[in-house]
């Protein structure tokens, strides 16, 4: 009888501790395992999710190259519509340009009448008229040119226009030769055109220097102005008291002289005000 109790009782504490330990062994056996086969199901979804995304892997089915840039995007700037050209109304002040001007103007209407074009829409007339007036001062006096600098030398010109067709040269042919001969003449023209300039200042302090000599101020204050890099003066438009444009400079001077006179010399008042003050003894 005892020994069957001691039997059950071993049987039972053998059979728990046996149990604890293969449970603990087969637990941490199956989580290892458990565990690597999820890192690399899980590490190998990760990458092809990667791998399709971002870059191709070495394993997909190409023969392309993949290829990485960074890319800058710059937009393009918008060219700037054409000036109009200025047409040189000034050199219509003289009388030979004004009767060719009127000549070309009546060349024109007496072509459009003898054709018997003549309409009564006012637009197309106004165009005719706006053309005629155009073409007539194109033909005649032309656009206004670029004023070209003073100090600079005719030799200093021919070379500028040598340096433009090289220039043409250059890019059209892009060669070694046309760019050395570019060069060259590049150089030359900024030779140039430094030495006109330090002839030119030159020439102006001579005459600067002579008319301080004889006492001639007012051509010293021009050539001072002109080395200070002042822009000129520019002589209004003048009208007389008939509302007649004055052109030349006496005439001009005489309506200023005349205009001041009439401002400054005023007979005297009448009624003389008196401006001594009163003096206002001050209350206790």
């Amino acid at each position: 009888m005892l020994s069957n109790t001691i039997f059950h009782i071993l049987s039972d504490t053998i059979f728990n501790i046996l149990s604890d330990t293969i449970f603990h062994i087969l637990s941490d056996t199956i989580f290892n395992i458990l565990s690597d086969t999820i890192f690399h199901i899980l590490s190998d979804t990760i990458f092809h999710i990667l791998s399709n995304t971002f870059c191709r892997g070495a394993n997909i089915g190409s023969d392309h190259n993949l290829c990485i840039a960074k890319l800058k995007i710059k937009l393009k700037s918008l060219l700037k519509p054409p000036r109009n050209k200025k047409i040189n109304l000034q050199a219509l002040l003289s009388k030979d340009h004004q009767s060719a001007f009127n000549a070309e103007i009546l060349t024109t209407y007496v072509t459009k009448t003898s054709n018997a074009d003549t309409t009564n829409n006012i637009d197309k007339n106004w165009d005719f008229f706006k053309n005629t007036l155009t073409n007539a001062a194109v033909n005649t006096v032309g656009y206004v040119q670029k004023q070209k600098k003073k100090w600079l030398s005719d030799n200093t010109w021919s070379k500028i226009q040598e340096r433009k067709q090289a220039k043409l040269t250059l890019l059209s042919k892009k060669d070694t030769s046309s760019y050395e001969k570019y060069s060259t003449l590049d150089k030359e023209v900024k030779s140039n055109a430094r030495k006109d300039k330090q002839n030119f200042i030159h020439d102006l302090a001579f005459d600067a220097e002579t008319a301080a000599k004889i006492g001639n101020n007012k051509a010293v204050f021009h050539i001072m102005k002109q080395l200070c890099n002042h822009s000129p003066t520019l002589n209004t438009p003048i009208k007389d008291k008939q509302g007649k444009l004055l052109l030349s400079d006496d005439q001009q001077t005489k309506r200023w002289a005349e205009h001041f006179k009439e401002i400054l010399n005023r007979p005297n008042p009448d009624i003389i005000p008196n401006l001594e003050e009163e003096i206002i003894t001050p209350t206790l």
